[in-house]
């Protein structure tokens, strides 16, 4: 069929029908080589060190395949008889390369297979076994049995192999022209199986979030010479979060252009589907640059034109604002509705203490009220009872609201066992995550700014902070009026848009990190509060009045159709705001351009295209230069190396004499104790002051598990992916192997006790924060690399994302779990 269909493509009906054999091809064009070296030396990873196993086959076999094969590309095809003559070199050139066929389908089934790490190994030296046995004896249709029942049912496809004279003679293809499969990340295990997934993060590096399509992309970069060109076809949010990391990112950083794009095509069959097409070249393009069939300036990963600021906004440490998204519950048994709140509050008034209003989503985009519709149970980081509570403990415990603690004992306890070691070993009568920092904050100044975290409409609300908010909502303790005017503007909208992922390119995903962290706030005394007073009140007036949700307020806003007084007053309000902001900027000379404009989310009442490219640029621009401001104010620098000789000089003296150098480590009268007295200790100390300064407020587990992840970093290097992973692996090498090697368990009480001692951690109940002499203390042990903080964090937030799962969605995750829990419990004991 495929042969027919390209004959009448080509329109040549006069012609003879030639014979393609040779060059239509069936198999998994992700999952197989796609190099001849790793058949070389039987390995996937050929940069290794790996001894060389076929070379001579390949030096032999693989050249007489080429020259048979471009024998018979240029015979003419215009008789049975030449038909009959190519059928007959193809034939002899399949012999050729067949065993070497069965035998990278081996090592590939080793990797594609394996359990784990140690069970691949063992899958390919068998394999090798296997393989050295045919390439030696034959006979070759023997292998192919073998190779057939080692594959289990999954294709193959090595490209050097098919196409050796395209691959191995001319060094790649010179174009690509496809439509991929689009599939969100998530997705992929449930749909082709975990093994699948597993491999295509062990061959892409990837985090198995980005859509499949971006996986096509990466393979036509790796099949392409010097010269190629290709056009394919696109999920509407490869541009985005993780899909755009994986596959433009990447392509853009290796050198390809992407010199022509259409990002917003709908899909010309029945499915209502947009699509985004792309025209790659591997090279710097030198031609015009065309975006939605206009000439553009060179195109970003972001599929937009390129300005005078390029690259990404780094995170910013001087942001006055806190965020968060709202607590994890971890247990829906926390939830009650509006009738059972109330019997448990009539049985004892003193529950109305812990039993509070519970805020969604839903609640606060399609209630005109935006108020909560049901109620939770919190304990907060209480103790359990009296006898658990830490000593001279004199606030509430769980155990003063009986019928309440009864409610999670049955409904959260069970559920809570049943998960991993550090989810059970948790305070189950808590919430998994408090969001401790972020209710402090929002108490003190009295109320929160709340938006829904994925959502159609980007848009803050001002509540009381007597709430408890879901994780469904992002919560903002914002100290002025001023800080919701700049955030609630077109302007931070459009930052939100460009940097944070969406679901499906029309709800918003909206991201602290992403969209928070890393936004430059204008002065913001230059902000009128009144302007931003004003738009809230008239917006919540309007739902009043229309006795209709936040979400329709803003289908009204953005439908060109609408004529209501208050919505057009709403739109002045909101004109009145962006200029307001952007006038705080300085950026007097920016033509906002309000109006109805076409978007990537559709049709929406906003600033123009022009206008928010320019204020992309603009912001990106004071990101980088408020982040150089940083910098030079030693905010994002490593420890000074001059720190750092000191130490290596108080390490070399406690080796020799480990009791008389403690006193100029530590203040005696103040802590009585010989440990650190290693410099694994040392470093653990600085370690733990390191995580707890970054990231305040955790349950100590948490930094717990981030220090095995650190000593047993060749185990836990799965819990990154790509460059980090690398990063992360070359920082933990430039340790002394001393403090890597699991030679002795982490003393982790004395580690708390002595640092709780000199006041640089304090315990806060079932959590750790900074002390007041944090940076004191800091400076006496060795110095940590940053970026390794960073690493480690990160790695500690996949591993609990992994232990949170209900289960793993593949045998890989459930590998770096089991092997993370035995090297834990080698290094730290029973941790109570």
């Amino acid at each position: 069929m495929a042969k027919l269909s390209l004959w009448l493509l080509t329109l040549a009906k006069d012609m003879p029908f030639e014979f393609l054999d040779h060059a239509i091809r069936c198999g998994d064009s992700l999952v197989g080589l796609h190099d001849l070296e790793q058949l070389k030396h039987f390995s996937l990873k050929p940069d290794f060190p790996n001894e060389i196993q076929y070379g001579g086959v390949l030096e032999n076999e693989v050249p007489e395949a080429i020259s048979l094969r471009l024998k018979l590309e240029s015979m003419p095809a215009n008789t049975v008889e030449d038909i009959k003559a190519q059928e007959k070199l193809l034939a002899e050139a399949e012999e050729k390369i067949a065993r070497l066929r069965c035998a990278a389908d081996l090592l590939v089934a080793a990797e594609f297979w394996g359990e784990n790490a140690k069970d691949k190994q063992e899958k390919i030296r068998h394999a090798a076994v296997v393989t050295n046995h045919y390439i030696e004896k034959g006979p070759t249709v023997e292998f192919e049995q073998k190779a057939e029942k080692e594959r289990r049912g999954q294709k193959m496809f090595h490209w050097p192999l098919e196409f050796p004279e395209v691959i191995v003679e001319r060094g790649g293809f010179d174009a690509f022209v496809g439509n991929p499969p689009f599939m969100g990340g998530t997705r992929i295990s449930s749909s082709y199986g975990s093994a699948f997934l597993g491999y295509l993060k062990t061959e892409w590096g990837a985090g198995g979030r980005a859509d499949l399509c971006c996986y096509f992309f990466n393979k036509a970069a790796s099949l392409s010479n010097n010269a190629t060109s290709f056009g394919l076809i696109a999920t509407n949010t490869i541009s985005e979060g993780d899909s755009r990391e994986m596959g433009l990112d990447r392509l853009l950083s290796s050198g390809f252009s992407i010199y022509r794009a259409n990002r917003r095509l709908r899909w010309p069959g029945a499915a209502a589907l947009e699509v985004v097409l792309l025209w790659i070249a591997h090279k710097p393009w030198l031609g015009q640059y065309v975006l939605d069939d206009i000439s553009s300036k060179p195109i970003t990963a972001f599929l937009t034109p390129a300005g005078e600021v390029s690259g990404l906004p780094n995170k910013l440490i001087n942001q006055m604002v806190v965020a968060t998204k709202g607590v994890d519950l971890y247990g829906m048994g926390f939830v009650l509705d509006g009738k059972h709140a109330e019997e448990l509050i009539a049985n004892a008034p003193k529950n109305r203490d812990v039993i509070l209003p519970f805020m969604n989503g839903d609640d606060l985009n399609t209630n005109p009220k935006q108020s909560p519709s049901r109620f939770v149970i919190a304990f907060w980081e209480w103790p359990l009872d009296r006898a658990s509570a830490p000593s001279k403990y004199s606030g509430p415990v769980a155990a003063d609201y009986p019928e309440c603690l009864t409610i999670l004992e049955q409904n959260v306890k069970p559920e809570r066992l049943l998960k991993a070691a550090d989810v059970a070993r948790a305070p189950w009568w808590q919430f998994w995550r408090t969001r401790r920092d972020l209710y402090h904050a929002v108490h003190e100044i009295g109320n929160a700014y709340v938006c829904v975290r994925h959502t159609k409409f980007w848009n803050l609300v001002r509540l009381s902070s007597d709430i408890v908010f879901s994780d469904a909502l992002v919560v903002f303790a914002l100290p002025e009026w001023s800080y919701f005017t700049v955030l609630q503007s077109s302007l931070h909208e459009a930052w939100a848009w460009h940097y944070c992922s969406t679901l499906g390119g029309s709800t918003l995903r909206y991201g602290v990190s992403d969209a928070l962290a890393t936004f430059a706030f204008p002065t913001t005394n230059g902000v009128k509060e009144n302007i931003g007073i004003s738009y809230h009140e008239f917006r919540q007036c309007v739902i009043s009045t229309r006795s209709v949700g936040l979400t329709e307020i803003y289908n009204a806003f953005h439908d060109p159709k609408e004529s209501s007084d208050d919505i057009q007053k709403l739109h002045d309000l909101h004109i009145e705001l962006d200029q307001a902001v952007a006038a705080a900027y300085g950026w007097d000379d920016l033509d906002l351009g309000h109006g109805f404009h076409e978007t990537k989310q559709g049709l929406r009442f906003t600033i123009s295209e022009p206008a928010r490219r320019e204020v992309l640029q603009r912001l990106l621009k004071l990101n980088h230069e408020r982040y150089a401001e940083e910098v030079a104010q030693g905010l994002h620098d490593k420890k000074k190396k001059k720190a750092k000789k000191k130490t290596i000089t108080k390490k070399k003296a406690v080796k020799k004499s480990p009791k008389k150098q403690v006193p100029s480590l530590f203040d005696m009268d103040v802590v009585a104790t010989v440990f650190p007295s290693s410099d694994r200790d040392n470093f653990l100390c600085g370690l733990l002051c390191d995580l707890v300064a970054a990231k305040p407020g955790l349950h100590p587990t948490a930094y717990l598990d981030a220090i095995v992840i650190v000593l047993q970093y060749e185990h836990c290097r799965k819990l990154l992916i790509g460059t980090e992973q690398i990063q992360f692996v070359t920082l933990c090498k430039k340790l002394p192997k001393k403090w890597n090697l699991a030679t002795q368990q982490v003393s982790w009480s004395s580690l708390q006790k002595v640092l709780s001692e000199r006041k640089a951690v304090i315990r806060e109940g079932n959590t750790l924060t900074t002390g007041s002499e944090i940076v004191a203390v800091r400076n006496s042990y060795p110095a940590c690399d940053t970026n390794l903080i960073l690493l480690i964090l990160k790695a500690s937030s996949e591993l609990r994302e992994l232990q949170m799962s209900a289960k793993p969605d593949s045998a890989e995750p459930e590998q770096i779990l089991s092997t993370f829990n035995q090297d834990k419990n080698s290094l730290c004991g029973e941790i109570v």
